[in-house]
């Protein structure tokens, strides 16, 4: 409950120390080192970011082509399995038939 009072004499307080040393403030924003820093900031920023989305899309692009891979592998390996397996059902069951057949005479 007392929460929501400390927040608000919290910002008061900043608030009040803000409108005292207002001068100060204004001069310090007024300056060009103060925008100059603000402006450097803000390229490392933009440059850092376009390096990160550079490296994502390397990173998409690989993951991509190697998932293309795997899946035309993948298909290759059912294709070879699916030749090896074109017997006739019956064939391995008439060839034990055959031998006892014989064994048999």
């Amino acid at each position: 409950m007392a929460l929501p009072f400390i927040a608000g004499l919290a910002v008061g307080a900043g608030a009040a120390l803000l409108f005292t040393k207002r001068e100060q403030i204004k001069e310090k924003l007024s300056s060009g080192e103060f925008s100059q820093s603000i402006q450097n900031g803000l390229s490392k920023s933009v440059d850092r970011g376009k390096e990160i989305s550079s490296n994502a899309l390397k990173y998409a692009k690989t993951s991509f082509t190697n998932a293309l891979n795997a899946e035309s592998k993948t298909e290759e390996l059912h294709r070879a399995q699916k030749t090896q397996n074109t017997k006739p059902k019956g064939t391995q069951r008439t060839m034990r038939k055959n031998t006892k057949a014989k064994d048999n005479q």
